[in-house]
């Protein structure tokens, strides 16, 4: 006579925890990660290298630069003949704005102004002219006698046969500068002013 099976109980090996099937199927073995080794970057979120830190940081600066420079410089697009040969009807300059109102420009600089803030100039608008003497210098005689009067200054164009200047306006407030030329934007076939020789509104 055959003697009945019996299952013996599973007795787990020394040193490894027993864990019991869960039911409905056969749970994975759990991965034990070593203490002190980093895992596996999780999907979707890729680390960032100090190249990639570093070409972030270059384009906000960037960025950040050029909004801070479209507050401090200006482009100016040139309208008559009065600063020929130096600038010609067409040409664009870049302008600085002034740091304050009543900021000194130095004399044989070029220099923008508002018509509306000089008295007699005419409508608003915008004109280019050369500094000819500031605040306490002795005035051109082309414009009159004695010294320039505190907060204003003498500005005269290059071409004085076309130029409507402080020889018809006289010194001019300083708060009427906007800002100082710095430098001329590059334009292809400059041409020459035409009517040089008459007398135009600039």
């Amino acid at each position: 006579m055959t003697a009945p099976s019996v299952a013996s109980p599973s007795v787990p090996s020394p040193g490894r925890a027993h864990r019991t099937p869960a039911r409905g199927g056969t749970r994975p073995p759990r991965t034990v990660r070593p203490a002190g080794r980093p895992g596996p970057p999780r999907e979707g979120h890729p680390p960032m290298t100090a190249v990639t830190v570093a070409l972030i940081a270059t384009a906000a600066l960037i960025v950040g630069g050029l909004a801070a420079a479209r507050h401090v410089l200006i482009a100016v697009t040139v309208h008559g003949a009065s600063m020929y040969p130096a600038l010609a009807p067409g040409d664009r300059i870049l302008v600085r704005r002034a740091a304050a109102p009543a900021a000194r420009p130095r004399v044989r600089r070029v220099v923008v102004l508002r018509r509306d803030r000089i008295p007699g100039a005419g409508p608003d608008g915008l004109v280019v002219k050369r500094v000819a003497a500031g605040p306490g210098d002795r005035m051109p005689s082309a414009v009159g006698d004695g010294v320039v009067p505190d907060g204003h200054l003498v500005v005269l164009g290059d071409n004085p046969h076309v130029s409507t200047d402080s020889r018809v306006w006289g010194p001019v407030p300083l708060d009427s500068v906007v800002g100082t030329m710095v430098g001329r934007l590059a334009r292809p076939g400059r041409p020459r002013p035409a009517g040089t020789g008459e007398r135009t509104r600039g």
